[in-house]
């Protein structure tokens, strides 16, 4: 036995085991350092996709949004952070005019119960659930996220991981003002 965790067959998969334990690791700190590299940005097209509600229909976003803007949020029941911007998005979606721009709540890495979070907090986002290949479409990392998308389906704001709540609903309510090209 003593030979065999010396042998060149095992050097060779200790050498590759520990190859792929130092790519792993940095990609995951070159995640956390750089949360936003490799994300959807601004004036670029967002994708179309397709999820269901919780009563089972599927809802295209491109069908769905029609020529309104859509506001999508990707988040989680475990996110101590969306706990703290939904409310605030809550709020920033009532003091539109009714039905003037979608919101989506796009249900991500979700080991809880989404629906029973939604009703207990009264949100009025359209929920969809398990989200996580359109969170790869969109190039995002972690929760929260935010991608502000136009009536051309063109993004014209993103969530930074460094913006404050109140500096996202400033942001947010200007780029609803600006003009779309």
């Amino acid at each position: 036995m003593k030979r065999f965790f010396w042998s060149r067959g095992a050097k060779i998969v200790y050498a590759l085991a520990g190859l792929a334990f130092v790519g792993a690791a940095s990609w995951v700190a070159y995640r956390i350092n750089f949360p936003d590299a490799g994300m959807l940005q601004v004036g670029e097209q967002a994708g179309n996709w397709s999820l269901q509600t919780p009563a089972g229909e599927t809802l295209s976003f491109y069908e769905h949004s029609g020529d309104r803007p859509s506001l999508i949020l990707f988040w989680a029941t475990w996110c101590p952070a969306c706990g703290k911007l939904m409310p605030e998005l809550a709020k920033l979606q009532a003091s539109l005019p009714e039905g003037s721009v979608n919101f989506y709540a796009l249900n991500v890495s979700e080991d809880g119960d989404p629906v029973a979070y939604f009703n207990e907090h009264g949100y009025r986002f359209h929920l969809l659930l398990n989200a996580d290949d359109v969170e790869d479409l969109y190039g995002t990392f972690g929760t929260p996220r935010i991608f502000l998308v136009d009536e051309n389906k063109i993004v014209r704001y993103t969530l930074k991981a460094t913006t404050s709540r109140e500096e996202l609903v400033t942001d947010l309510r200007a780029s609803l003002a600006a003009p779309t090209t």
